[in-house]
């Protein structure tokens, strides 16, 4: 078996760093999304920062050493996690720089530089505004902080799943999306290193199945399992950016390989579908890759989804991220309205 991403008492203190910094975003009850029964969904659209990735990137800059910090800390990104390092940054005093493929959203951009964060546009895809930024750290002695493949991040991501299971013990399946694969290895992290009690659970934790969900147009993480190692994709599109990611990560692929119950793919048209849904039915706002967990579970893909319903398991979604551009925000409204809004298998 794989080794877990971190153990349990390193999942504890992120606990700890992370209590009175994050918001405790709710369980929230869609019931005007799928008729005939509700989809329960985790909120960190609401986050600080509109996204989950707050949290991994505070406990990671919190634990920086005191030289570290006077010579700044630099990450690629698509937007959440430089978004959720700028703001980290800005509450620790560490000055950040961020580098961002071409076509990341404006409002991502805007986002960090309003935290003070030095931004950078480099390069067409994520990976490739990687490859500069260890450049620069490299260069300057900044200090690069990984945006999912660390352990320290994982285990902030990991207090998602955690408030998830104490807001619902009896939960039987959780689904979450996959770009590089942090937020899905915090989560296996948290349910099979033991030593977790949940008021109200009797069940063990390990039994949760776990289901992972890509992009069709960026399933890296899915590929490289089938195939039984990390393959990188010559070309992903998709509109979902938060979650293109070419090639998923070392620790992250380990985990998930080893760990994850299912994986599957929804389209753009279901992503930006439910993104509509959600801001029409819901008044909630999701960016694609937010919205891609609650696509998949509603449309019962997979054979895990696919029982939900029919066996009356309790299941739950994270929405990851809220942080859409408004002309994209608009056309999945209108998509709604046009097709009435009702996701088709």
């Amino acid at each position: 078996m794989s080794a877990l991403p971190f153990d349990c008492d390193e999942m504890k203190a992120a606990r700890q760093n992370l209590a009175g910094i994050v918001r405790r975003t709710p369980l929230l009850e869609g019931c005007d999304l799928v008729a005939g029964r509700t989809l329960h969904m985790k909120a960190e659209n609401l986050q600080l920062t509109h996204a989950f990735k707050f949290r991994g990137a505070y406990n990671r800059a919190s634990a920086l050493g005191e030289e570290e910090r006077k010579r700044g800390v630099i990450a690629a990104s698509s937007g959440n996690h430089a978004l959720g390092l700028s703001l980290a940054g800005a509450m620790l005093d560490v000055r950040v720089t961020v580098v961002m493929p071409e076509g990341a959203p404006v409002v991502k951009e805007k986002g960090c530089r309003r935290y003070g964060a030095c931004v950078l546009r480099e390069g067409e895809t994520y990976d490739d505004s990687v490859e500069y930024a260890f450049d620069l750290a490299q260069k300057h002695g900044y200090t690069y902080v990984q945006s999912f493949d660390d352990p320290v991040v994982a285990a902030g991501q990991a207090t998602v799943t955690w408030e998830i299971i104490e807001d619902m013990p009896d939960l039987d399946v959780l689904v979450l999306p996959i770009g590089g694969g942090g937020l899905i290895t915090g989560a296996l992290g948290f349910l099979h290193c033991g030593g977790v009690e949940i008021p109200g659970r009797s069940a063990p934790l390990d039994g949760v199945k776990v289901v992972g969900v890509q992009a069709e147009g960026a399933a890296s993480m899915i590929r490289s399992v089938s195939s039984g190692r990390r393959l990188p994709m010559e070309r992903i599109s998709t509109i979902a950016d938060g979650i293109a990611v070419r090639q998923p990560g070392e620790l992250t692929y380990a985990t998930v390989s080893e760990w994850v119950d299912e994986l599957v793919t929804v389209t753009d048209d279901e992503m930006l579908e439910m993104v509509g849904m959600l801001a029409v039915a819901e008044k909630l706002i999701a960016e694609p890759a937010g919205a891609a967990a609650a696509a998949a579970l509603a449309l019962g893909r997979g054979d895990v989804l696919s029982r939900v319903k029919r066996d009356g398991l309790k299941a739950a979604c994270v929405l990851s991220g809220g942080n859409i551009e408004p002309d994209l925000l608009s056309r999945a409204i209108k998509m709604v309205r046009l097709r009435g809004g009702s996701l088709k298998k």
